[in-house]
């Protein structure tokens, strides 16, 4: 039997909890016509506060995870809640928006905040 890489979920949470959020997002833009604007921010505003949870939570954990494809430092702390700090400010600031258009930024900027999140 070929044994995988060990995962540490607790280490990776924030990560897990962003690509998820932002997979959900894409289903409200799809499927709820007429109250994404509103979900959307509900939904990013929770997405951020959990992964900013888990964050703080794991503060000050050094963690090598994943058969060492995964590193928790100093610098992965601070990018963490850094993209999740600008999220939250794009999301403050797109509430003000009236048009469709705002709440595909929001949508686009929320998944460039994790490429971003992602290339640390």
């Amino acid at each position: 039997m070929i044994q995988g890489p060990n995962v540490d979920w607790f280490a990776i949470a924030p990560e897990v909890v962003l690509i998820g959020g932002a997979f959900l997002l894409l289903l409200v833009a799809a499927f709820a016509r007429g109250y994404e604007r509103g979900i959307s921010v509900i939904l990013g505003g929770a997405t951020l506060a959990a992964a900013a949870a888990f964050a703080i939570a794991a503060w000050g954990d050094r963690v090598v995870t994943m058969a060492g494809a995964f590193r928790v430092d100093e610098l992965t702390e601070v990018v963490r809640l850094t993209v999740v700090a600008v999220a939250a400010l794009v999301i403050l600031l797109s509430i003000g928006g009236r048009s469709e258009e705002h709440t595909s930024e929001l949508q686009s900027r929320f998944g460039i905040s994790y490429a971003v999140f992602c290339l640390k």
